[in-house]
């Protein structure tokens, strides 16, 4: 079963019921574009998928601290035990202490990061889109290595079974050891969205015309799936499916191991930023203003 945004229009209390603000965010009629919407569902999206459910408080929450991002709608965030880093894609790199929000170093000297970091075993590592990836010190921002990819454009960065994996836009598929020495790499062509998931000894990432499955070990491909479309956003891995955002408007569901395809369903529109799964459903944002969520366990096709 498919819903969208207006279906959940002026009602609050459902929305606290639930816990899930992302209904009442995505329907702020107050004048904003549809582009403001969308922003706001992202943003509540984000919550819902850590404060909402990690510590049970209630609604509404006390502001601790804030901090201003002067090209916050370019940025992206990743964290560590005790510090959020802040990638800007004017070159700027932030680390603030979780706490209290005060800055604990900067360096302006990174290049475009249009994609989260990475936080490996005690070192915040980047992708550029100058072709760099780079493993800083997570306490003091000092670099300990780099790696050049072939080409440039972003990058998406992902950590799993000891090693560090790069969607690139340039595309190549890497996997870097702990110390930045390339363990192999795989081309996977022009792609969309950069995304990728680690699982069971299998990396997932968006190919030409669909996504494929690869060896950690090897990058050997194990599995190809042909959407006739670019994937549109980061895959979703839950359970035993992946879920994939087609440049075409349907959402799909196919078998991790496999590939088989479960559902699919038609949006008319391009999902944007990431999906997300809230118990059975999967919820996400597109590009005509509305947010939606699907039944991801039901097994149907609508056209």
């Amino acid at each position: 079963m498919l819903f969208r945004s207006e279906d959940y229009k002026s009602d609050w209390n459902r929305c606290q019921k639930r816990g899930a603000c992302v209904w009442f965010a995505a329907n702020l009629h107050l004048g904003l574009s549809a582009l403001s919407r969308l922003v706001c569902a992202l943003f509540a999206l984000c919550w819902l998928q850590s404060a909402a459910f990690a510590g049970g408080a209630s609604f509404p929450y006390e502001l601790r601290w804030k901090y201003l991002v002067p090209t916050a709608e370019q940025s992206a965030l990743a964290e560590s035990d005790s510090l959020v880093f802040i990638a800007s894609a004017d070159g700027r790199l932030e680390a603030l202490r979780k706490s209290d929000g005060v800055r604990v170093w900067l360096r302006r000297d990174m290049g475009p990061m249009r994609q989260a970091p990475v936080f490996w075993q005690g070192a915040l590592v980047i992708a550029n889109a100058w072709g760099a990836v780079y493993s800083l010190h997570a306490d003091t921002g000092v670099e300990q290595w780099s790696f050049q990819r072939v080409g440039a454009g972003d990058c998406a960065l992902a950590v799993a079974d000891g090693a560090l994996y790069a969607s690139a836009a340039d595309g190549w598929l890497y996997a870097l050891r702990f110390d930045g020495a390339e363990r192999w790499r795989a081309r996977l062509g022009p792609r969309g969205a950069l995304g990728l998931q680690v699982r069971d000894g299998v990396v997932y990432a968006s190919s030409g015309s669909g996504l494929v499955g690869l060896d950690v070990s090897s990058g050997q491909r194990l599995l190809e799936i042909d959407m006739g479309a670019l994937v549109a956003a980061p895959l979703l891995l839950v359970d035993q499916r992946l879920f994939v955002a087609g440049g075409d408007g349907y959402v799909r569901a196919y078998s991790r191991r496999g590939g088989e395809p479960l559902w699919n369903a038609w949006l008319g529109a391009k999902v944007r930023g990431s999906m997300a799964a809230v118990g059975q459903k999967l919820i996400c944002a597109a590009d005509n203003g509305y947010l939606y969520a699907m039944d991801r366990s039901e097994e149907h096709t609508s056209e």
